[in-house]
């Protein structure tokens, strides 16, 4: 499993010039601290302020993440408004999972949300169930907050704290030629299905203001 962090921004923003879903992904964060105790993990990385891209973000903001590693995974990010203005913005947690095959993974957990996929929607979902033929791009809104990703070996169950808001992907074969970052076939073997603050769940701090954005993965 592999987790990114998309923050400040979500998607594309209004400016074309800005980079696609924020900088703070593509930055080396810092360790903080490492605190054991009992057969629990906590880390937690921070970063610096000297990786704040300034012309994309003149905000006085802090962004902290806290892995908590135990027989479940929780994934914590925390953002802080340091300024004396108040400050608006979208993130999500990308996480990717091995599922073995895409034909046969059942994602659960959707019934009366409503996303927006290719520019398109909103649109209601009524069924609690998605399955996979095709390239799936969807940003949820007014999720239950859990949802489950039912694979040939398991069952992973992803849930989240502060979160109304998700993301469901699966490039498919076209896309996946065009992404760098993958094989060809790729797409076969991975979903993502991210926490997220985005559309109308966006995140507004007022000055001196915090929010927690949590995902927790379980296997069953």
């Amino acid at each position: 499993m592999v987790f990114r962090y998309v923050g400040y921004w979500f998607g594309a923003h209004e400016n074309p010039e800005y980079p696609q879903h924020g900088f703070g992904r593509n930055k080396v964060w810092s360790l903080e601290s490492v605190n054991m105790r009992n057969q629990v993990v906590d880390l937690v990385f921070t970063l610096p302020q000297s990786e704040f891209e300034r012309q994309y973000w003149p905000h006085n903001t802090q962004v902290k993440v806290l892995f908590t590693l135990s027989e479940t995974l929780s994934l914590s990010i925390i953002n802080t408004n340091l300024g004396d203005s108040h400050v608006s913005l979208t993130q999500a947690l990308h996480s990717y999972f091995p599922i073995g095959d895409i034909h046969q993974l059942k994602a659960t957990g959707f019934s009366d949300s409503k996303y927006i996929e290719f520019g398109q929607g909103p649109i209601k979902q009524p069924q609690d169930s998605v399955e996979f033929d095709r390239e799936t791009d969807r940003v949820y809104t007014d999720l239950a907050p859990q949802q489950a990703l039912h694979t040939p070996h398991g069952t992973i169950l992803v849930s989240r704290e502060n979160s109304q808001s998700a993301v469901l992907w699966n490039p498919w074969i076209d896309k996946s030629m065009r992404l760098s970052r993958f094989n060809s076939e790729d797409y076969l073997t991975m979903v993502c299905l991210e926490a997220a603050n985005v559309l109308e769940d966006n995140v507004e701090l007022a000055p001196g203001e915090s929010h927690t954005l949590t995902t927790q993965i379980a296997w069953q």
